[in-house]
């Protein structure tokens, strides 16, 4: 099941975009989990992903 809806998702990325309010890099990892913890700015659902390229 779990590879299906992994393939779901990367078949179809535009369905389940509007779920993502918001993204931090895996650098600021800190803040992402303080934001989650506090539902701070308005957060659903927050990705945490690889480094930012800046």
């Amino acid at each position: 099941m779990r590879q299906l809806a992994l393939a779901l998702l990367l078949e179809r990325p535009v369905w389940f975009a509007p779920l993502v309010t918001h993204m931090r890099p895996l650098e600021r990892i800190a803040e992402a989990f303080s934001i989650a913890e506090n539902y701070a700015d308005g957060v659903g659902k927050l990705v945490v992903g690889q480094p930012s390229s800046r």
